[in-house]
């Protein structure tokens, strides 16, 4: 056989097969990508809730919708009554909290998410 320039039958079938195993493996997510997604997520609607006025049950319903059922804790304050550090027992805690300025006077809406 001449050499023509061009790799051999075998030499590009090995290499197909290195390609489909490379491709075929899993690629390794980022360690915070997760959480970043919850952040956004709670960030969404923490600006929908802000913004519509919407009620506790349907910020429960939306909650349970995007974060599953019994992992986060929503708390609405007034202005008397201004949000205080909170404290997780068990695992982590991401928070996020929006501070909305009304007619009806300040308010905070914060979303806990046990993780």
């Amino acid at each position: 056989m001449e050499n023509s320039g061009l790799l051999s039958i075998e030499a590009a079938a090995s290499l197909a097969v290195l390609i489909v195993i490379a491709l075929s493996l899993p690629s390794p997510q980022p360690s915070g990508a997760e959480n970043l997604f919850t952040m956004q997520k709670m960030d969404d609607m923490l600006i929908v809730w802000a913004r519509n006025g919407t009620g506790m049950n349907e910020m429960v319903q939306d909650a349970e919708l995007a974060l599953g059922k019994g992992n986060f804790e929503i708390e609405i304050y007034g202005e008397d009554h201004l949000p205080a550090e909170q404290k997780m027992q068990n695992g982590k805690l991401t928070v996020r909290e929006i501070r909305v300025f009304s007619p009806t006077g300040p308010r905070a809406i914060r979303l806990s998410v046990a993780q």
